[in-house]
This record gives C-alpha cells, sequence and structure tokens, in this order.
C-alpha cells in the first residue's frame, strides 16, 4: 500500500489530514458567535414580552410567540433529524482545526471509513461506515453559487457513499458527506485528488467519470 504522502498512520486507521486555515476557523467561529448573540438576544427580548404581557403591545406578543415558536420548531426539528450526539459533535466540530479522513483496511465488512476531527486531542468522528459503500468522489460548487447560478468559485469535496452510513444508531438520508470547507478551485482540486488517490490505495477503485468526479468501477459494484 502506497498512500499518499500527506497520508499518516494512526494506530490502525490510515488518516488523510483535512485541516482547516485558521482564518477558516475564526470566521466559523465568529460567524457562530453573531448568531448565537442574535438569536438569544431576541429570544430573551420575547420572553420578556410574554412574561409582562400588560406592559407590551399585542403586535409584540404575537411577534414574540412567533419567534419563540420559530426557533424552538427549528431546534427540535434539529435534533430529531440529526440526534442529540450527532449536533453535539457537530457544534464541537466548528471550534476544531484537525479534520480527517481515515480508512482501516480489511477484508469485508471490517475495512472501514471514518470521518470527524480531533479536539484537545481526542478523536470524535462525524461517520463512521463500511469502505465498501463508498461510490464516488467530487468537487462541487456551493450553496451561494447554486443560488445565484454563477461560479463564485466556492467548491468543496462530497464524498459519495451508496446506502446511508449509520451515525451512532441513526441513518443518514442524504448519501453524501462533505468533507471539506469551501474554497477557491485551485485550492480544491489538488485536495479531491489526493483524496481519491488515498481512497485507491485503501482498496476503493474509483474511476473518473468526469473533470470532477470519480466513481466506483462499475465492475466492482457488480461484483460486490
Amino acid at each position: 500500500m502506497t498512500m499518499p504522502v500527506q497520508a499518516r498512520r494512526r494506530g490502525g486507521w490510515w488518516e488523510l489530514p483535512l485541516p482547516l486555515t485558521r482564518a477558516e476557523l475564526a470566521a466559523r467561529v465568529v460567524t457562530t458567535c453573531i448568531v448565537a448573540a442574535l438569536v438569544l438576544g431576541v429570544s430573551r427580548l420575547a420572553i420578556a414580552h410574554l412574561v409582562s404581557p400588560g406592559q407590551s403591545p399585542a403586535i409584540a406578543l404575537v411577534a414574540s410567540t412567533a419567534w419563540l415558536g420559530l426557533v424552538v420548531f427549528m431546534v427540535v426539528g434539529f435534533l430529531v433529524m440529526e440526534g442529540v450526539r450527532r449536533t453535539i459533535v457537530s457544534v464541537l466540530g466548528l471550534v476544531s482545526r484537525d479534520h480527517f479522513v481515515q480508512v482501516r483496511p480489511g477484508e469485508g465488512d471490517e475495512a472501514r471509513l471514518r470521518h470527524g476531527f480531533r479536539l484537545l486531542g481526542i478523536v470524535v468522528p462525524f461517520d463512521v461506515g463500511p469502505l465498501g459503500q463508498v461510490r464516488a468522489v467530487s468537487w462541487t460548487l456551493g450553496q451561494a453559487s447554486g443560488r445565484i447560478g454563477e461560479d463564485l468559485d466556492d467548491w468543496s469535496i462530497v464524498l459519495w457513499h451508496a446506502s446511508p452510513l449509520p451515525r451512532d444508531g441513526a441513518s443518514s438520508s442524504e448519501g453524501h458527506l462533505i468533507v471539506s470547507p469551501e474554497r477557491a478551485r485551485a485550492t480544491i482540486e489538488p485536495l479531491g485528488l489526493t483524496l481519491v488517490d488515498f481512497l485507491r490505495e485503501a482498496g476503493v477503485p474509483l474511476v473518473a467519470e468526469e473533470e470532477t468526479r470519480f466513481v466506483r468501477d462499475e465492475l466492482d459494484v457488480v461484483d460486490s
């Protein structure tokens, strides 16, 4: 097995680092803090209106009720969809630079794929599943480009799997994992090609379908 030079051995796992830059980490933390401060500030004001209804106009009471209902709906919906542990892991991932994709070679279901990060030296996985479920790797434009229909150079790497990877007893319905932040294509493309080489060496027979997408060899899919 000849792994890319960026890969390293971590116990029984081979790891490809996908670190955030300091600027990306700072942007995530600052954005999260601003959103949290706004939501908590408006929620506190809404609660104050509802606690003292006689001192607040009717429109303020209606707006406060609607706002708190929306916040509760979004929080509960996210928890139901992702699960409590997944939600906590996602929040912790915002304050870590040390993200990675790992593979553990083996036969059949013993070969595993793990996507996660380290925080204070502790490995925290986002997703763990059979390596044989990997079906493609691609790099695609982000949501901002999709919304306005223009290339804003906000590319990210997506790892596609054939069926939902287990998430702590729950299932993902997306069928894909976004394993990198949004960056310029000139930066994302070499990283995507390195991930393709990394998975190939781990036993995933990826072949080029187009310039930005590598898929599992159809003959291997049939055989498996």
